[in-house]
């Protein structure tokens, strides 16, 4: 069996600002770093002193993508004051990558946000987007010119969701209430970034990347697919309506926003894993339901199940919108690094099986190219095809980031890691997937 990918698609990684740069000193995760309320970023992995080096071994490996994130917070460390020099900074990053031929995808809000912005109660006021959009368009200005696909947010649900319906990331609360309000106002954000950019480049690509997880229950019982049915239309289908027919959500009432509609070019995913649901009247909180853990027989390091399946599924869901799909997001923390290849494989496979069906699929970023600052995990995870030594620095490429170089450049993936890896994947037992279609 071959399977090949077209001579165009982007093979290629991501990371995030806070995740490696370092140094990050005026946004809200620093200030709750120091409250001892969150694990210490501090030098993370130097990358803001060594992108040069970071680039040059992309290149070296074969990579011909990257997508990265500005950091907010270090280009407008106070409101209204630019830091002309950080957004130089980030200008000769996306000019090194597209010397070494790797095509910039800039991602504009990853998580973190100015203190002085989330001391004005961020997100959860309408009337901040404005600051956002005075940022994009400070941005957008001084990058255009280089740079052609843009995320505008990453992952919206999740970002909602652990900020304040689990209260993991800052502020910390527990308020589905405040979800849907977070929710709406980072959306009508996108659909303005949208336009920005647009306005400056017609051309532009841009997308919103978004984490879709397959939930699936854990038993055929009828509570257990009714809150599998309500965590998929409020994680993910929520965000399709949004964007394919302009609706904005919210727990009781959706309205209409015309302006939202269509606000996109492509379809940004992020797949890592499934969640299998089961109802518990005491969830409250999580709207009655309690994920299971460790339902597959293969796990990675953070507990998350391996099941490439779910790619396929996720991509065929979104087959409907009619628009082109890059993954912006795939990847395994694992200390087993031959798991990680075969991990690559089987998702890469998967992805191909879904070209072949007609899905629209231009690129897959593994994530992550280095090891990083795995947020609330600190640094223990281990996500990078290159290895970080957080003491010295130290870049030391793995063997899947030259397995993942050699298919960048082939094209194509060797058809003995293949057989070797689904063979593997046969003797895991699956369950089924879910039936919501978000596109419906």
């Amino acid at each position: 069996m071959e399977v090949r990918f077209p001579e165009d698609f982007l093979f290629g990684t991501a990371t995030s600002s806070h995740q490696i740069e370092g140094g990050n000193i005026y946004n809200e995760w620093y200030m709750w770093e120091r409250k001892g309320k969150l694990p210490e970023c501090g030098l993370a992995c130097n990358s803001w002193n060594l992108y040069d080096e970071d680039i040059k071994l992309m290149a070296k490996l074969g990579y011909n993508a990257y997508r990265f994130s500005i950091e907010w917070s270090r280009v407008q460390p106070k409101q209204g004051a630019w830091n002309d020099k950080a957004i130089k900074k980030y200008l000769k990053v996306v000019k090194a990558l597209k010397e070494y031929s790797i095509e910039p995808i800039v991602t504009l809000h990853h998580f973190t946000n100015p203190a002085w912005f989330f001391l004005r109660k961020g997100w959860e006021k309408t009337e901040n987007v404005v600051f956002f959009t005075e940022y994009v368009e400070k941005i957008v200005e001084e990058l255009v010119e280089h740079v052609k696909i843009w995320v505008t947010i990453n992952e919206p649900s999740v970002y909602a969701y652990m900020g304040w319906v689990s209260g993991e990331y800052p502020p910390f609360k527990n308020n589905v209430l405040l979800y849907f309000r977070v929710l709406r106002n980072v959306l009508r954000a996108h659909a303005q970034a949208y336009k920005i950019i647009k306005r400056f480049d017609i051309n532009s690509w841009i997308g919103i990347a978004k984490h879709f997880p397959v939930f699936q229950p854990a038993k055929k019982y009828i509570l257990d697919q009714i809150i599998v049915d309500t965590a998929d239309y409020n994680f993910n289908c929520i965000i399709v309506e949004a964007l394919d027919k302009g609706i904005l959500p919210g727990l009781f009432i959706h309205r209409k926003y015309k302006e939202l509609k269509g606000t996109y070019d492509y379809w940004g995913v992020n797949y890592y894993t499934r969640q299998v649901l089961k109802f518990n009247p005491t969830r409250i909180f999580t709207l009655f339901a309690q994920p299971l853990k460790r339902v597959s027989e293969e796990v990675t390091d953070m507990g998350w199940d391996v099941y490439p399946e779910g790619l396929y599924n996720v991509l065929m869901r979104l087959k409907r919108s009619g628009k082109p799909i890059i993954i912006t997001e795939n990847g395994i923390a694992t200390r087993d690094d031959r798991q990680r290849i075969c991990f690559i494989v089987r998702h890469l496979y998967q992805v191909w099986r879904a070209m072949n069906k007609g899905v629209d699929v231009r690129g897959y970023m593994y994530w992550s190219f280095i090891d990083n600052y795995e947020w609330v995990e600190g640094f223990k995870p281990r996500f990078g095809l290159v290895e970080v030594d957080y003491e010295s620095f130290e870049r030391k490429p793995r063997e899947s980031a030259l397995f993942y170089g050699k298919l960048a450049r082939e094209k194509k993936i060797d058809e003995k890691y293949l057989n070797a890896c689904l063979s593997k994947a046969k003797k895991l037992k699956m369950l089924g997937s879910s039936t919501c279609d978000p596109s419906s």
